[in-house]
């Protein structure tokens, strides 16, 4: 959805100095298609295949949590999905007056899955896991500078009310995958022993 390499994702901490490289073109990326193939098919058979295990009344609340949070990333997937529709058209266009607003976007959502890997990897409810999610709080908050620079960008007559409609509700899918990525590590610090980690072993309950 970003079209950054996601190797850069464990190379960088989304310093706000660091500039990302530009999108390469052509954008090819299909996020509609990756779900359709690849990810709605997986969650169905993990929901057929926890339904049918036998689990202890231990660990049937962290198989209720395992189960939230992965719901959780089921939602963040699909408002990715609607973001990468303008993403994709914007960030191939230098040209447009829309170029910029998309790439700080780009940017915003890029620390945001930054500061999500920093925090999996610290211990649930310490000091410093606290710190990161407070980091993460702030980070979201930006979100309504960027919506005030469109609103006045408008005033200005510089993007019309079209161009106006798509920022805001493209910014409003970056705040709900934010706020979602601090749901799924609030479930995991609280209900999952393991943390994030546990989800992916959910499946050997």
């Amino acid at each position: 959805m970003l079209f950054i390499p996601t190797e850069q994702l464990y190379q960088s901490d989304g310093d706000e100095q660091s500039e990302l490289p530009p999108p390469k073109l052509p954008l090819r990326l299909d996020a509609q298609q990756i779900y359709e193939r690849q990810i709605k098919p997986l969650y169905s058979e993990l929901l057929d295949f926890t339904s049918k295990m036998e689990v202890a009344d231990s660990q049937q609340q962290q198989l209720a949590a395992a189960h939230m949070a992965v719901s959780q990333m089921m939602a963040i997937v699909k408002d990715s999905k609607h973001l990468q529709k303008n993403m994709q058209l914007y960030l191939q266009q230098p040209q447009s007056v829309l170029y910029r607003d998309y790439l700080r976007l780009r940017k915003h959502l890029f620390k945001t899955l930054c500061l999500f890997r920093r925090i999996a990897n610290e211990p649930a409810g310490s000091n410093q896991w606290q710190q990161e999610m407070d980091n993460l709080n702030k980070h979201l908050a930006g979100l309504e500078t960027f919506r005030g620079r469109v609103m006045v960008k408008l005033r200005n007559g510089e993007i019309d009310g079209w161009q106006t409609s798509s920022l805001m509700n493209d910014s409003n899918y970056a705040r709900r995958i934010g706020y979602g990525v601090i749901e799924i590590l609030n479930i995991a610090s609280l209900e999952l022993p393991q943390g994030i980690g546990a989800l992916s072993a959910s499946e050997s309950i």
